[in-house]
């Protein structure tokens, strides 16, 4: 993950976000799956009861960035989600009921290029949209992905929104 700095007073989130992906781009470091934390955006967004609110409003400003500058990447937000002994499929439909399922690490924005996204294609990842979407002003697809840890025997479970 590229560490941002975080933000102070002085300067906006939006700025923030728009510095890290202009630092991802140049680096190329959307291939490495780097990341920037909400927290890291806005010390607000530390409590985690702000992580759904700030991180859909950290992804509409990202993509707007992204369509300003007509920069060739989906931006994606991801959540991480509380793990568990088997795969348990979709279990809420409103970002309301997700935010009783969310983990202990804070969401994170991500730059996928826009051919071969990586969640997309994932073969643990099973396209959602349909039954959850956030009400954003963007096309987006959202997306549950259950992965098994072979270290452990849990599942990894995570939601993404990637527009």
């Amino acid at each position: 993950m590229e560490r941002a700095e975080v933000n102070k007073p002085n300067r906006g989130a939006s700025d923030v976000g728009e510095d890290w992906m202009r630092r991802a781009i140049a680096s190329r470091s959307d291939l490495r799956f780097d990341d920037l934390h909400i927290d890291l955006v806005d010390r607000a967004l530390s409590a985690k009861e702000n992580w759904i609110p700030g991180s859909l409003e950290s992804f509409r400003i990202a993509a707007r960035a992204r369509d300003r500058h007509a920069w060739p990447f989906l931006v994606g937000v991801g959540f991480s989600l509380k793990g568990s002994s088997s795969r348990r499929g979709l279990t809420f439909q409103t970002f309301d009921e997700i935010q009783h399922e969310l983990g202990e690490s804070p969401p994170s924005l991500y730059l996928f290029p826009q051919t071969g996204a990586a969640i997309p294609e994932d073969k643990d990842a099973r396209e959602v949209t349909a039954f959850v979407r956030p009400d954003v002003p963007i096309p987006v697809r959202t997306f549950l992905r259950e992965s098994l840890d072979e270290n452990d025997g849990t599942f990894q479970r995570a939601f993404w929104v990637i527009g």
